[in-house]
């Protein structure tokens, strides 16, 4: 430790190790650190690569198995495995909010403002909670299906319970006709509910999807001329603005929790709240995405993506006729690479209740 008296900071050399009460959830490693801080804040810098004394790398933010699908809590500690991979992805500064008991590691500018979009991983020291602020990366072999799901997620170290609260962005190649004849069902169904997006939690998702101030703009234009658009997602195939989930080890899923907030359709605004179930599969050896939505007992629509192959069905007979009428050259999308495998197909009806009743199981 250095100290100079013409110098407001203290260089600091040496190791630090965090005091929490979840060390025997999540290990309190020492890391090396060299920083010079002030008594008044101490925000300490640490690179992507921090390491412990052992010369390990530490991560923060939820870390998943590869072999077992497991995940599991770190802060600044070490994974199990060295093959295990980290779901968020940061570096940064480390700071210690004494207001709400949370150690905050992430960007700068998103340890004192969150209206900034960014990964940032905080642990409350005193309840255990470990909540992973960005867009996580679940490692997906989706191949030209892109998906991605900014948000929130908790981590209870106590009951080993996982939930999300995101916005889900999934974009693949598809018949547009197709799109509009569901885009239509949910525009003209006037009993469905309008999602409000007067919510923290939709600002804060809101935020990590789109931009600071593409966000803001967004929310401004509600507030003050009553519209609302998501540019960004107007670019996309399906895109929910309001998602509960949670991970379901039984399984090695996220699995949706609640009514879902269907904000597009293919570019066409919705903003309804429908029935339905959305699973994300990620196993070593299987990853899938399945969409269940569902107006009411008699209109429903359903997507499954597996291994290049996209099944779809619905209620409605002239949706299913144009994905099983579709010619053969039109189920790849341009841009695909002659090795890049992906077409799409009709479901089978016994699929979908199949998905459905496990998805139902409790």
């Amino acid at each position: 430790m250095e100290i100079a008296g013409n110098k407001p900071e203290i260089a600091y050399r040496g190791q630090l190790q965090i005091n929490h009460l979840c060390d025997t959830l999540i290990p309190r490693d020492f890391f090396r650190i060299e920083a010079e801080m002030t008594k008044d804040s101490i925000i300490i810098p640490i690179n992507a690569e921090v390491c412990g004394t052992e010369n390990s790398q530490l991560f923060a933010g939820l870390v998943q198995t590869k072999y077992s699908d497991e995940l599991y809590g770190t802060f600044l500690s070490k994974r199990k495995e060295t093959t295990d991979k980290p779901i968020f992805l940061t570096d940064g500064y480390l700071y210690y909010d004494t207001k709400d008991f949370n150690y905050k590691f992430g960007n700068l500018d998103k340890i004192r403002n969150m209206e900034v979009q960014g990964n940032l991983v905080a642990l409350n020291r005193i309840g255990c909670v470990l909540r992973n602020f960005g867009t996580p990366d679940y490692k997906l072999d989706l191949g030209l299906v892109e998906m991605t799901l900014p948000g929130r997620t908790n981590y209870n170290l106590n009951t080993e319970k996982i939930d999300a609260t995101s916005i889900m962005d999934i974009n693949f190649h598809f018949p547009f006709t197709a799109f509009d004849i569901m885009a239509r069902y949910y525009v003209e169904d006037i009993s469905l509910t309008g999602i409000d997006y007067s919510t923290p939690n939709f600002k804060q998702n809101l935020i990590e999807y789109s931009g600071t101030d593409e966000a803001l703009e967004t929310l401004d234009n509600l507030i003050n001329k009553g519209e609302f658009r998501m540019p960004k997602a107007e670019k996309s195939s399906m895109v929910f603005s309001q998602l509960e989930m949670v991970w379901v080890d039984s399984v090695q899923a996220l699995r949706s929790v609640g009514q879902i907030g269907l904000a597009y359709i293919n570019g066409i605004p919705i903003n309804k709240l429908t029935d339905g179930y959305i699973e994300i599969v990620r196993k070593s050896s299987t990853h899938t995405i399945t969409v269940f939505l569902k107006l009411d007992d008699r209109n429903w629509f359903y997507f499954n993506y597996q291994a290049g192959m996209l099944f779809a069905l619905s209620s409605d007979g002239e949706f299913n006729e144009l994905i099983d009428t579709a010619p053969e050259k039109s189920r790849k999308p341009k841009k695909a690479k002659n090795k890049e495998e992906y077409s799409f197909y009709i479901a089978k009806k016994a699929n979908v209740t199949r998905f459905i009743d496990q998805f139902e199981i409790k």
